[in-house]
């Protein structure tokens, strides 16, 4: 049922061409794991830990994550620079927020010392050496509270630290999931354009390409922006523009042709019913009557592409079903955990979170 070959092509004197796929079921697909590793639960204390961190003045050099209380003087040519000449500047040490020299020469400094130094000029666009002088006058190390649960109440609205750990895993739990879900859509499609392997019609490349670059522009447009202006912005010229946008409209026209040989070979329509609960997902989105909408894409002969939008939909939801799903490790994910929580969870986990 599913014919022989890899990609093999046939085409019909109307529509896209009619191609065969062979391999879709036996197809593995890497996500990211919708489960957040207690590492990750780790860094989120240790935010939440870095907030109540109280500064303590210190006897020895300083170093990196220390905070100094720094007199500081840059100048060029003798002339000081508006915003580099500070007094009790405290300056978080390894942040790199001035100039790099400034951590090199802080580094292993001491209480009383006094570092000149010259520099590249922060802004780009002024001529010059930056001189700087600065005077250490304070170094403060951060203390973080322990983690215990006398402190996890004071920091939370939870009683202990395995309910503060707990509340973090399950929200992380949420946004991974999510994640999880749209990636396992997205690269299941980006495998099936794998399996198609043929020269494609320049016709199909070609409308695809002019269908994403009048979407691109219409998003440009909602940002006050033109397609030259977007260029400018991403360094991009317009050949490597062109190129980009084929790669995708091939990728595009790949997955549209397979996602219809699927829906062929197993059987898989969009009925009245799929259509009427469109017309209604647009009607709630749009602001308007599900019988407006209806007209309009009756009126405009727009039925029958939009019940075959609605079947690829239904092919590729049908595929990602099939497929395995394995993490970064080859592991197997659970599909349960990418489903999205009932909405009695769901109320609840976003009150907690409030």
């Amino acid at each position: 049922r599913r014919g022989v070959g890899r990609g093999g092509l046939r085409r019909r004197r109307r529509g896209p061409p009619t191609i065969t796929v062979a391999g879709y079921d036996g197809m593995k697909v890497e996500i990211p794991s919708p489960v957040p590793t207690e590492d990750e639960i780790d860094a989120q204390i240790e935010r939440l830990r870095d907030q109540f961190g109280e500064l303590e003045t210190v006897d020895r050099p300083a170093k990196d994550g220390d905070h100094v209380k720094i007199d500081i003087a840059g100048s060029v040519d003798g002339e000081p620079v508006e915003g580099l000449t500070a007094d009790d500047y405290v300056y978080p040490l390894g942040s790199g927020g001035i100039v790099p020299e400034i951590d090199e020469q802080l580094a292993g400094a001491k209480v009383g010392d006094i570092l000149e130094f010259e520099a590249e000029h922060p802004d780009p666009d002024e001529d010059g050496r930056l001189s700087s002088r600065v005077l250490v006058k304070e170094v403060k190390e951060k203390v973080l509270p322990e983690v215990t649960d006398e402190w996890a109440n004071e920091a939370s609205e939870f009683e202990t630290v395995a309910e503060l750990r707990a509340d973090y895993a399950d929200r992380m739990g949420r946004v991974r999931a999510a994640q999880a879900a749209m990636a396992a859509q997205s690269r299941t499609a980006e495998a099936l354009a794998e399996l198609v392997e043929l020269e494609l019609p320049e016709a199909l490349v070609t409308a695809e390409m002019q269908d994403q670059l009048q979407n691109l522009a219409m998003r440009l447009q909602a940002q006050g922006l033109d397609l030259d202006q977007y260029a400018a912005i991403t360094g991009q010229d317009p050949e490597s523009m062109v190129a980009e946008l084929r790669e995708g409209a091939v990728q595009a026209v790949k997955v549209d042709l397979a996602l219809r040989a699927i829906a062929d070979a197993e059987g898989i329509e969009a009925g009245d019913d799929d259509l009427d609960a469109e017309y209604e997902r647009l009607a709630e989105r749009f602001g308007e009557s599900v019988e407006d909408v209806r007209h309009q894409f009756e009126h405009h002969a727009g039925t029958a592409g939009l019940r075959a939008d609605l079947r690829k939909r239904a092919a590729l939801e049908w595929l990602v079903e099939q497929v395995e799903l394995v993490d970064a490790d080859g592991n197997a994910i659970d599909r349960a955990l990418l489903e999205p929580p009932a909405e009695d969870e769901a109320a609840a986990g976003g009150s907690d979170a409030e």
